[in-house]
């Protein structure tokens, strides 16, 4: 029988009885299924502070002072996020596209105190008055101690640490910055402004 003809009637026997024929294409005989790609969309604003709030355990509304905007550093794409709830102030990085958080920073900073002002007495106290809530540097405050003894300003410094710490009794601020080739350190007394104890070392 010419090959021909046997093909045809062995192909013909395959489809009578449902047989399925596999069928083999060699690169350039046929043409290639589309592959999907997916790109993920870059974080909303929304959706990055979502996250952030999400890791501390907080809501909009437990927190104040919230802002977000978009930043570059060290080539990564991410959303600069901070709020302040209660004392603390916290401080995210998330990653634009993927939302993994590249750092996060929780500080302690209560509001400074001011006393309530009362009318003057009219009478003489016997008794003596209760002291007067003590009023604490705030950060910003603290930090320009620290820069004017250093000779430097905000904009020459790098890697600030701030941090509101109880030492010996005392309400302190301890911060810490970079700036050039030499780390500083500071200790600063939270009430009257002053400089405890300093350090200034070459960076390694």
């Amino acid at each position: 029988m010419p090959i021909k003809l046997f093909a045809s009637a062995l192909i013909a026997a395959l489809l009578l009885t449902g047989t399925a024929i596999p069928v083999s294409l060699s690169p350039g005989q046929g043409a290639q299924l589309p592959q999907e790609t997916q790109t993920a969309a870059p974080l909303t604003e929304d959706d990055a502070i979502d996250i952030a709030l999400k890791h501390a355990g907080l809501t909009k509304e437990e927190v104040t002072g919230l802002r977000a905007q978009p930043d570059r550093e060290d080539l990564l794409p991410h959303w600069d996020i901070r709020w302040q709830a209660g004392d603390w102030e916290y401080d995210y990085e998330v990653h634009s596209e993927t939302g993994a958080i590249l750092d996060w920073e929780k500080e302690y900073a209560p509001p400074r105190q001011v006393p309530a002002a009362g009318p003057p007495p009219t009478e003489p106290q016997e008794t003596q008055a209760p002291a007067a809530e003590p009023i604490y540097l705030t950060r910003d405050e603290a930090l320009a101690i620290a820069l004017t003894h250093a000779g430097l300003t905000k904009a020459q410094i790098s890697r600030l640490e701030l941090e509101f710490d109880w030492d010996h009794g005392r309400p302190e601020w301890d911060i810490e910055f970079d700036s050039g080739e030499f780390e500083y350190s500071y200790e600063i007394h939270a009430e009257n402004g002053t400089i405890l104890t300093w350090d200034k070392e070459r960076d390694d």
